[in-house]
């Protein structure tokens, strides 16, 4: 018998970087295997053993290109599919330096849009269905970040960890 917890699970970090009034949108490129050619958020899934805060600072590199300063979590986004659920976690962030350079990042289409620019565009344009209404929201400054600092860190291949976790296996 399949348990019902045996299923996968995919999460991804998606980032909401504003520069005065408008948001940064990436049009993801051909190769994505997710909505090619629609406009997101920039951001993606962790790699194994990654830290949410690596992930940040990689897909921030990979994708976005220039500094950013992470405000902290706006959403966790619960979206369930036919064969796995997803868990976006999405920031807030603040355009710090630098201008777009698509040179080094995955992307070759990534532009500031303001709410007016927004609002012409519809769900089939966006790479996940609730884009169009998250960045009207943040644009308006209705989402408020959760500090970065409520998210903790906890390494289970520490030896102290890995001890207490055979001992508690061994005890069942």
């Amino acid at each position: 018998m399949t348990s019902p917890y045996d299923f996968q699970n995919v999460v991804a970090i998606k980032i909401l970087v504003k520069r005065e009034d408008k948001v940064l949108l990436i049009r993801e490129p051909e190769f994505n295997d997710w909505m090619p050619n629609k406009l997101g958020l920039p951001g993606g899934k962790p790699l194994i053993n990654e830290t949410l805060r690596d992930t940040i600072s990689r897909k921030a590199k990979s994708e976005i290109g220039f500094e950013i300063a992470v405000r902290g979590i706006v959403r966790i986004q619960n979206i369930i599919m036919p064969n796995y659920t997803a868990y976006h976690v999405i920031l807030a962030a603040d355009h710090l330096s630098g201008e777009i350079d698509t040179s080094n990042t995955e992307s070759k289409d990534i532009a500031w849009y303001g709410l007016d620019e927004i609002t012409k565009l519809n769900k089939d344009d966006f790479t996940e269905f609730y884009n169009d209404k998250i960045i009207k929201q943040y644009l308006q400054g209705e989402l408020t970040p959760i500090p970065m600092s409520y998210v903790t860190f906890q390494d289970n291949r520490s030896d102290a960890i890995a001890g207490w976790m055979e001992r508690s296996t061994k005890n069942s």
